[in-house]
């Protein structure tokens, strides 16, 4: 269900698989957005909720992973989100069952406990754990 700003406060995907997941506070409240189908980034689910919200996202400097050079993603913060924790997950929408593990190499943030437990009453039907993966 949409919230004030007009976007689900926690985008459980219709179906399951492993998709990227960020933990944020909009407007201070939290917000678990995970990521559509396609192979996805946590940059790009940063850049889709800004595009989604017509907001702009600050940007910082990166080295590519591969070490051939750097590249330019969303920054963990700005005036009206910031970043708690950021990984993947495993949806099983038929137990309606949510596992968080992993983290972010490029924005070095893991899944943030706290931040989970701020989400997991906006979903009472669903259960979220962490996990080793």
């Amino acid at each position: 269900m949409p919230d004030e700003i007009g976007i689900p406060r926690v985008n459980v995907p219709p179906k399951s698989g492993e998709y990227k997941v960020v933990q944020l506070d909009i407007r201070g409240q939290p917000y678990l957005r995970f990521a559509g189908e396609e192979v996805s980034t946590h940059a790009i689910i940063l850049d889709d909720l800004a595009s989604e919200l017509h907001k702009e996202c600050p940007t910082i400097e990166v080295d590519w992973l591969t070490g051939v050079g750097k590249h330019h993603i969303p920054a963990p913060e700005s005036d009206w989100y910031k970043v708690h924790g950021m990984g993947k997950s495993k949806v099983d929408v038929e137990r309606r069952k949510v596992s968080l593990f992993g983290g972010s190499m490029d924005y070095g943030l893991g899944i943030s406990p706290e931040h989970l437990d701020s989400v997991k009453p906006l979903v009472p039907d669903w259960t979220f754990e962490i996990t080793t993966g």
